[in-house]
């Protein structure tokens, strides 16, 4: 079983569970299952997970530029600038978490919570990051790939179907980032409806017929069922659920000898 097995697997838990993020709980489940340091291990894994909306939102903007003085993608300027500034605020405050410490308001509101020990421990893993400025920008980089890949075959799965009107490959980049992220939102299971809804909205502002909007994003769907299906597989053979295990703990340890 090698990491690119569980990642399947991780389709086929992004199928039933809230929003897609099945691979993030799957891989959090056996991380906390298997080490002793359950609150870091899982903090790394959201940490992977806003490495992925950074390069997605990097990715959205860069397709902007390309598309800057359309009036039609006033909305979706606000929302891919809006989400990058929370992202790079989120950073700053990892980098800056020494000056955060003497803000004594700030510092007298943890205190009063209940889970004020978890919370130090989930910052104190985050700061860890501050030091591996390499480490992130080839997560970056790889996430960056992944995102990349992703959506070239939702382009073409879109440009394969017959009788529905050809969307041009900059608005993929543009539009799957935010399509990707509002099915990532807990609101139904497997990201059903919202992830063909966004869609329907998002291609609807460059002019693209609703009903061919949904038909490309239902197709998309199919894929990923596809992917679930062999996840599926993957899963049921006998041991698998170690093996995965073992590969998610191997694609941790190189974080887990250091946080």
């Amino acid at each position: 079983m090698c990491i690119r097995d569980s990642i399947y697997i991780g389709y086929l838990f992004n199928l039933f569970l809230l929003g897609s993020t099945g691979g993030d709980v799957v891989r959090s489940y056996y991380i906390a299952k298997e080490t002793n340091k359950k609150t870091e291990m899982v903090t790394l894994v959201f940490f992977d997970r806003i490495i992925g909306m950074f390069s997605m939102m990097c990715i959205a903007l860069s397709a902007l530029m390309f598309n800057l003085y359309d009036p039609r993608l006033k909305a979706m300027a606000f929302i891919v600038s809006a989400m990058l500034i929370l992202i790079v605020i989120f950073f700053l405050c990892i980098y800056f978490k020494d000056n955060l410490k003497k803000h004594h308001v700030l510092q007298y509101i943890l205190k009063k919570l209940a889970f004020k020990n978890t919370l130090k421990r989930i910052s104190d893993t985050m700061h860890f990051f501050k030091d591996c400025k390499l480490r992130i920008l080839a997560g970056v980089l790889l996430s960056l790939s992944i995102q990349i890949l992703a959506i070239l075959v939702c382009y073409i799965v879109g440009i394969s179907l017959s009788g529905v009107e050809k969307v041009p490959l900059r608005y993929f980049f543009l539009m799957m980032p935010i399509i990707f992220m509002g099915s990532a939102l807990p609101v139904s299971l497997g990201g059903w409806g919202v992830f063909e809804s966004g869609f329907v909205f998002c291609f609807a502002l460059v002019g693209v017929d609703k009903g061919d909007a949904l038909s490309i994003g239902l197709m998309n769907r199919l894929v990923l069922i596809i992917l679930g299906i062999i996840g599926a597989i993957l899963y049921i053979m006998p041991g698998t659920s170690h093996l995965a295990a073992q590969a998610i703990e191997e694609e941790m340890e190189g974080y887990s000898k250091e946080v």
